[in-house]
């Protein structure tokens, strides 16, 4: 088996800016292009996938999954420091996430896959149980509980990185970068307009305004 140590470069300078592994070189590069979630992603976004050169610094060899995943896993965070992509090395990286592999062993990995497999049986064999369970999932995420937790969860992760200073740099570099982006301002001033003209948004936004003040005033209140 082979897993593939990638780097991501400016296209203008040559300087390397992401280091990931993968199984497929070019799923993964779509995948980058596509998502939004790491910081690397939206930087793919507010600049082009065309300001970036993709290039395999490494391939790691291996008989089996958790054998090879082992393996890249090293040399994955030795490529981060080395072209110097890890956030700490400065402000021209994007790595914000150590490697790690998710199985210590082969038995874990094959144990894992089998119960994957066998809850997969299960939907095929009963579609009707599985919509079922499906629905009741979609009703305990939108639970008053469910939701307070994610928002506890998601402050704590907002907290965390609002005091993590290289992460704040890499954030207001990605907002300079975009606030110079013509296309990017262009697209904003229309969806300004659009909203300004829709009846509906206007109404929520006055009642918002509105909901906001009477709680100032009630907290102002002696």
């Amino acid at each position: 088996m082979e897993r593939y140590i990638y780097c991501y470069r400016w296209k203008s300078t040559g300087i390397a800016v992401y280091v990931g592994s993968t199984w497929d070189l070019e799923q993964r590069d779509q995948y980058h292009v596509r998502g939004n979630g790491i910081p690397f992603e939206r930087l793919l976004t507010e600049q082009g996938r065309e300001k970036f050169t993709l290039e395999i610094v490494e391939v790691v060899h291996g008989e089996t999954y958790t054998g090879t995943m082992q393996a890249a896993v090293p040399r994955e965070n030795f490529w981060m420091d080395e072209l110097k992509t890890w956030h700490e090395h400065g402000t021209r990286g994007y790595n914000f996430g150590r490697a790690s592999s998710s199985f210590d062993s082969e038995d874990e990995y094959e144990a894992a896959r089998a119960a994957m497999s066998t809850s997969a049986k299960r939907r095929l064999e009963n579609p009707i149980q599985y919509a079922a369970h499906v629905e009741r999932s979609r009703k305990a995420l939108r639970s008053p509980k469910c939701r307070r937790n994610r928002a506890v969860a998601v402050s704590a992760a907002a907290k965390k990185q609002a005091q993590n200073q290289k992460w704040l740099v890499a954030i207001r570099e990605s907002s300079e970068h975009r606030k110079q982006d013509p296309k990017w301002l262009a697209a904003t001033r229309a969806g300004s307009k659009k909203r300004s003209h829709n009846r509906k948004w206007r109404q929520v936004l006055s009642l918002a305004m509105k909901q906001s003040w009477e709680v100032r005033r009630a907290r102002m209140a002696p």
